[in-house]
């Protein structure tokens, strides 16, 4: 999966010219937030009722990546 993503990341930073990428995971999924810090990014911290969840609202991490951060 890190593999797929930095590679979508380099896409993004030299052809899309993206500034800024986001990263929002579910509060405990540990397998999403291993995969976000091994390519980089910063997490923010946690956002309550960031994500939408079975129709309910449930915390979230929230992380960036800056394409000068890589």
């Amino acid at each position: 999966m890190s593999r797929a993503l930095r590679l979508c990341l380099r896409w993004g930073f030299d052809v899309g010219q993206f500034d800024v990428v986001q990263w929002k995971a579910e509060v405990g999924n540990w397998p999403s937030r291993r995969v976000a810090w091994a390519c980089g990014f910063r997490v923010e911290g946690t956002v309550r009722g960031l994500i939408d969840h079975r129709g309910g609202r449930s915390d979230g991490w929230l992380g960036t990546l800056r394409g000068e951060d890589r």
